[in-house]
Order: structure tokens, then sequence, then C-alpha cells
């Protein structure tokens, strides 16, 4: 890449391009500790799987995400997801809670968000129980931050 302003030419410089660049959300808006993980109790809620209120195995979550890169179908960069078609990532999904392989449910937009992922996860058996056990996202090659936690009974 280079930069040019009138006839001035900056010095080239190699730049990376990825399909996607997962992050998890986290609570605090920094990109470290609690992550936006959620699990959903048998209402239908969403309640913050922290230390408070802990997942355990079995659990469906809701990992909020972005940078998962292209959806199907495709919706306008800036326009909200819709709420009557889920829009899917394209490429394949995969969580880690742990260390441990989850079961990914569904991975794509956020329906009426524009940008926001989320992965709809299972807690997996055989995770150590604590407040702060680690949660990645991994698609098309990378894997997100490591400095995102959850908590696990």
């Amino acid at each position: 890449m280079y930069v040019q302003r009138g006839n001035a030419i900056s010095v080239p410089v190699p730049i990376s391009v990825f399909s996607a660049q997962p992050a998890i959300l986290a609570t605090a808006g920094n990109g470290i500790g609690q992550g936006h993980v959620y699990k959903i109790d048998a209402q239908s809620n969403q309640i913050l799987a922290d230390a408070k209120s802990p997942a355990k195995a079995g659990d469906v979550l809701v990992i909020y995400s972005v940078g998962l890169g292209p959806v199907t179908p495709a919706v306008r960069s800036g326009d909200p997801a819709s709420f009557s078609v889920l829009s899917n990532v394209n490429a394949p999904v995969s969580v880690t809670i742990g260390g441990q392989l989850a079961q990914v449910l569904f991975s794509g937009l956020t329906p009426g968000y524009s940008g926001l992922y989320q992965v709809n996860a299972v807690v997996p058996g055989g995770v150590i129980a604590g407040s702060q056990v680690p949660v990645l996202v991994s698609v098309a090659g990378s894997a997100s931050s490591t400095g995102i936690y959850m908590a696990v009974q």
C-alpha cells in the first residue's frame, strides 16, 4: 500500500488482507476479560455467563463477535441483518471453551444489527470449572484473541 497526496507518494508498505479476523466482544469494551457470552435459560433469556451465573456442560451459548467474514445471503454494508432470513457465515466456524471443542449450532449475523455476528454453541463436557475459562472463535484460519473468558461450573 502507498499513500498519495498531490504529487507526493509514500514509500510502499506491505499489508495483509484477511477474509475474516474474528473477535469476541468484551463486556468492558477493551477486547479483554469477560466476553459477551450468554447462556440461554428455559425461557430463552440471555444470561451473562460470568462468575455470578456460570454456564455448565450442555448449556446453549450466544457468543457476540465481529469479523467473521462474508455471509449468505449477503447484507449490504451498514444495513441491519434481516429478522426473517438468517445470514450464515460462509466459512466454517469453530469454538473452543477451556480448550475443548464446542458444537456450533449457528454462526451468522445477529438479526436487527449491522456488522454484529453471533455464534450459538453448546458448552462441551470436560471443561475445567472456573470464572475465567478461555473462549476462542476461529474462522478461515484465524482465531480470536486469547484474552476473552467466561465462567463455567
